[in-house]
C-alpha cells in the first residue's frame, strides 16, 4: 500500500471512541511509521522520541518488521493523524 493510501486510510477526523476500534479492526504496522517519516523531515531520533521508545528499539522494529506493541500502534496512529492535518494546511515536507 502506498504512502498516500496509508494516510487515506486514517480518518480526518477521529474522536477519543474511534482510536480503539481502528486499532483493532485496521494493521498499524512499520509502513505507517514509514509513510510519516517520508512525509516529513524528521529523523530516526526525533520519530523514536515521540513513539517513547529508544532508538535502538526504534531500528529493530525498521529491520525485522516486527509488530508494534499496542501502545505504540496508538501513538503511530496519532502522528499520522497530526500529519494528516499539517499537510492539509500545507506544513509537512509536500508544501512548505
Amino acid at each position: 500500500m502506498t504512502q498516500i493510501a496509508r494516510l487515506r486510510q486514517v480518518s480526518s477526523h477521529f474522536n477519543d471512541g474511534e482510536i480503539l476500534p481502528f486499532l483493532f479492526t485496521k494493521e498499524v504496522n512499520w509502513q505507517h511509521v514509514n509513510a510519516s517519516r517520508n512525509l516529513t523531515e524528521f529523523n530516526d531520533q526525533v520519530i523514536s522520541d515521540w513513539l517513547n521508545v529508544s532508538v535502538k528499539t526504534f531500528g529493530e522494529y525498521k529491520k525485522h518488521q516486527n509488530a508494534f506493541k499496542e501502545n505504540v500502534k496508538e501513538q503511530v496512529l496519532l502522528l499520522l493523524l497530526l500529519i494528516k492535518h499539517r499537510l492539509l494546511w500545507g506544513k509537512c515536507k509536500t508544501g512548505r
